[in-house]
Order: C-alpha cells, then sequence, then structure tokens
C-alpha cells in the first residue's frame, strides 16, 4: 500500500494496490471511473502509455534481433563462401607448388643418379685402369728381377773378365770358333 497526499488539502488517502490491477485493465466501468480520484486515472492513463510503448518496444526489439540475426546469417552464408573459396584457392595452391616441388626433386634425383652412374662408369674405369697398371707393374718387376740376375751374372763375368786380363790370360767371350786343342 502507498500513502499519497491529495490535492485538496493535507489529507492523507491510502490507495490500495487495486490501482495497479485496475491500470492492467483495458476498460474501467463508468460507476467504477467516478470512483477512482483523478491523480489515479491520470496514473493509470500513463501506465497504459507506457504499457503501449513497452509494447511498441518489444516489438521493435524483436524486428531489430530478426534483422540482426538475418544480417548474421548472410554474414555467416558469406564468410562461409568466401572461407570455401579460399579454401579451394589454397589447396589448389598448394597443389601446384607440391606439383611444383615434385618436379624440381624430380629433376635434382635425376641429375643425382645420373652424377652417380657417371661416377660409378668413371671408378670402374679407374679400377680397370689400376688393374692394368698393377699388372704391368708386376711384370716390370718380373722383368726387374731376372734383368737384376742378367746383371749380377753380367757382372760376375766381367770381373772375371778383369781378373785375367791382369794376368793376361784373356779369355774371349761370344766368339765363333773352333776351339783348338793343344796337341
Amino acid at each position: 500500500m502507498t500513502t499519497r497526499t491529495s490535492r485538496t488539502g493535507g489529507e492523507k488517502q491510502q490507495v490500495a494496490s487495486g490501482v495497479a490491477s485496475l491500470a492492467s485493465r483495458d476498460s474501467v466501468s463508468p460507476s467504477q471511473a467516478d470512483s477512482i480520484p483523478q491523480w489515479a486515472q491520470d496514473m493509470m492513463s500513463e501506465i497504459k502509455k507506457a504499457n503501449v510503448a513497452v509494447t511498441k518496444y518489444r516489438e521493435e526489439t524483436k524486428t531489430e534481433v530478426a534483422k540482426c540475426k538475418e544480417e548474421i546469417e548472410k554474414g555467416r552464408k558469406k564468410m562461409t563462401t568466401e572461407l570455401e573459396k579460399w579454401t579451394k584457392s589454397l589447396e589448389e595452391s598448394t597443389r601446384a607448388q607440391s606439383e611444383l616441388l615434385r618436379g624440381e626433386v624430380k629433376l635434382v634425383a635425376d641429375k643425382i643418379r645420373s652424377l652417380a652412374d657417371r661416377m660409378d662408369k668413371r671408378k670402374n674405369e679407374v679400377d680397370e685402369t689400376l688393374n692394368d697398371q698393377s699388372d704391368t707393374i708386376t711384370d716390370m718387376g718380373t722383368r726387374l728381377k731376372e734383368m737384376e740376375k742378367e746383371i749380377l751374372k753380367l757382372r760376375g763375368r766381367s770381373e772375371d773378365l778383369e781378373a785375367r786380363s791382369r794376368r793376361n790370360n784373356i779369355r774371349v767371350v761370344g766368339s765363333v770358333g773352333q776351339v783348338t786343342s793343344k796337341k
């Protein structure tokens, strides 16, 4: 309950919560309207206006919310479309770069294989040359040993001939002739 001072003088009147219930009704019977003070009727009128304004505000808000939802949905669809385009573009770009890199890797791999083949061929040639050189060196070593034996043999003969020549006992080596015997 509320206490209010009337306009007529200092009397206080108590107004029950019935005023609020009356304000919520759309129509008040004429007999009830006469029993309600003017200020209460003014208040009821203001409450009705406020209810109308609130209802109007609610409707406007609903409309704005619906518009916002529509805009959000449009934005979401647009963003989804753009994201799909971007994803597709990125996928195509990535695929193209991947193919380009695969081509470059294949080219490098082919060059490496070619280089490895050439190196293997060159290694085989070097091995073959080394084997030939080894055979030649072995052959030369064998011939050197034979020549050393021959040199030792010739040195021995040379020393023998030198010693004979000092003793006047000359021997002719290598001449073809008959050996005459002393009779």
